[in-house]
């Protein structure tokens, strides 16, 4: 019996022993696989990811059926600009600027109106719709102010007046300062400037006029 027993044990042991070779060396073979996968992969990474030094091209290395301008190296950065005085010339010396000089000749006086607005050919005319402006203004607040008194149409008309009197001002005083801003010209400044005060001025007196508030 125990050379039986002896028969039948060596050939488990051997079975088990090749079963355990077996196993690893499939481990080992799998994780070997899997080490030269990895360093397959990082080392594409590594060969598409290439900084270039100062002043040359890099060259790298394009997978096989992939996009060649997806890939485009890079360029070091240009250093032959160099600078000018032209920008500093047309904002510090107008007259240094030709282009700038013949726009400032050019609108001077206006033909159909500065922003087309007929009114604003000239700064003298830029002057006169500040006039314009305060005299319907004035027509506005007194309708407003004389609503309640006129009864219910007239008051539901309050809301629409503040908006045509708002709309009257704002359009003059925006050109002001836009006009006394950007404009090239020195009298067209100085005359959008005085538009700006006097419009500004009045519409001060406004925000104090309790009829508009009662």
């Amino acid at each position: 019996m125990s050379a039986g027993l002896g028969r039948i044990f060596p050939c488990r042991s051997s079975s088990i022993r090749a079963t355990t070779t077996t196993a690893t060396t499939q481990r080992f073979t799998r994780t070997q696989h899997v080490h030269v996968h990895t360093h397959r992969r990082h080392a594409a990474l590594t060969s598409t990811h290439v900084r270039p030094t100062a002043g040359t091209v890099a060259r790298t290395s394009t997978p096989a059926g992939a996009n060649p301008s997806a890939h485009t190296p890079f360029a070091p950065f240009s250093t032959s600009y160099k600078p000018t005085s032209s920008l500093r010339e047309a904002f510090d010396a107008p007259a240094a600027s030709s282009s700038r000089s013949r726009y400032a000749a050019a609108s001077a006086s206006a033909p159909d109106g500065l922003f087309l607005y007929p009114n604003l050919r000239t700064p003298d005319t830029f002057l006169d719709s500040v006039n314009a402006a305060i005299a319907r203004g004035h027509l506005l607040v007194e309708r407003i102010a004389n609503a309640p008194a006129n009864g219910d149409e007239e008051m539901r008309k309050v809301i629409k007046l503040f908006d045509r009197l708002s709309d009257v001002l704002c359009k003059v005083i925006d050109a002001a300062e836009v006009v006394r801003c950007l404009h090239p010209d020195t009298h067209w400044r100085q005359g959008a400037e005085r538009v700006y005060e006097e419009l500004f001025s009045w519409m001060n007196t406004l925000n104090t006029d309790p009829r508009l508030y009662e």
